[in-house]
């Protein structure tokens, strides 16, 4: 598929626009929400998950457009780091384990594809 970058752009755009209310109301229903405290930013309480709205249009984009080795790599990298934050949305994570799960896999994907 030969798109151009604008067009591309546009559809990503909109299939993150048509997913993001699915995940909230799933994020609503389970109880998914970050309420506000003085570590956070928002006066009300906010559902958690909208990234896997985002990281699911851009993968699909990507996969639409850019075949091949590299972008494979990179990709499934960049979708492990989405369902890590998928999972943390779900349970908290400890800081450290999932800093070192982000550096291990930016480091392995440095170690494949070269600097």
């Amino acid at each position: 598929m030969n798109l151009p970058a604008w067009l591309l752009a546009c559809l990503v755009l909109a299939m993150t626009v048509a997913i993001t209310p699915l995940v909230r109301r799933y994020a609503i229903a389970r109880g998914l929400v970050d309420r506000p405290g003085p570590r956070r930013s928002h006066l009300g309480a906010v559902p958690r998950g909208g990234g896997l709205a985002i990281a699911g249009a851009f993968a699909a984009g990507v996969i639409a457009t850019a075949p091949g080795t590299e972008v494979a790599w990179m990709l499934g990298s960049a979708l492990l780091v989405a369902a890590l934050g998928w999972a943390e949305d779900h349970r908290a994570l400890p800081v450290r384990a999932r800093l070192a799960a982000e550096f291990g896999l930016a480091g392995v994907v440095v170690m494949v594809l070269g600097p």
